[in-house]
């Protein structure tokens, strides 16, 4: 699936739990492999569901994790789509990755507190919202840049 048909069907379906399945070659952004860094947020819901199982956030740097510029979308946001910057697409991303990652930390504190249903109900509800709001303004700001 290409990234517009993926997009349009995002936008269609707001609780479609499908990965991102780019065409050949259209995964790159600017320096940035979007199935990866997609990926990578995708990949948050098992490590806490497993933290929440394993009723432990051990292991997790609560600061690191509610950072926005430690992974690689954020290491590339405030680094080379930078060029990007006066683009309003480009804020959106950069506020709706700080938010998601800001949430993710949020949830490791609940569970570092025990409160594993407030964590469950936080992950299943809010933590898909922020990932679909990161990887829509990732696309968005993808075909904006691609159209100027």
């Amino acid at each position: 699936m290409g990234i517009l048909d993926w997009l349009l069907k995002k936008d269609s379906n707001a609780d479609s739990k499908d990965d991102v399945d780019f065409d050949e070659g259209e995964e790159m952004f600017a320096g940035l492999n979007m199935k990866d860094a997609i990926d990578a947020h995708l990949a948050w819901y098992k490590k806490l569901e497993r933290a929440i199982a394993d009723k432990s956030a051990a292991g997790y740097e609560i600061s690191n994790v509610a950072a926005d510029n430690q992974c690689k979308l954020g290491i590339w946001v405030y680094k080379d789509a930078k060029k990007f910057k006066t683009l309003p697409e480009y804020e959106a991303l950069r506020k709706s990755h700080a938010d998601f990652h800001m949430l993710a930390g949020e949830i490791l504190i609940l569970i570092r507190d025990g409160e594993f249903e407030q964590a469950t109900q936080r992950v299943r509800r809010d933590l898909r919202r922020a990932s679909d709001h990161v990887q829509l303004n990732l696309i968005r700001l993808c075909s904006r840049a691609n159209a100027s």
